[in-house]
């Protein structure tokens, strides 16, 4: 939605496409914490409820994780990125610091991928 709405209206676009996706969401589980406040969370039925919910978001999380790596992963250079990138996170580094060390090799990526478009040009 964000990208949608930045090629359609730019920055206001993009701002507007992410409060219209987030806020229903929000608005959603505020309902929910209102409703459940009193919640018995010993109840084995609800229990099991939440135990399917959250089967079904891991699901959606998969599926989705699929889609987008089917349709990102052009090469063997981000396969050994995004598997570099989980080992480090596992191995206990700080996420700040994975983001800053990615941008110098992000960078380094593009440049070396436009100057081998010149060099065929």
């Amino acid at each position: 939605a964000i990208f949608v709405g930045h090629k359609l209206l730019g920055f206001r676009g993009a701002a507007v496409a992410s409060i219209a996706v987030i806020l229903p969401s929000i608005g959603i589980i505020m309902l929910i914490a209102a409703l459940f406040r009193n919640l018995d969370v010993e109840n084995p039925h609800i229990l099991k409820a939440f135990s399917c919910v959250r089967a079904c978001v891991v699901a959606i999380f998969l599926g989705t994780a699929y889609r987008l790596a089917k349709n990102v992963f052009k090469g063997v250079f981000d396969y050994m990125i995004v598997t570099l990138f989980i080992i480090l996170l596992l191995c206990g580094m700080s996420q700040v610091a994975l983001i800053l060390i990615s941008l110098p090799i992000g960078w380094a990526y593009i440049i070396g991928k436009r100057m081998k478009k010149r060099k065929k040009a």
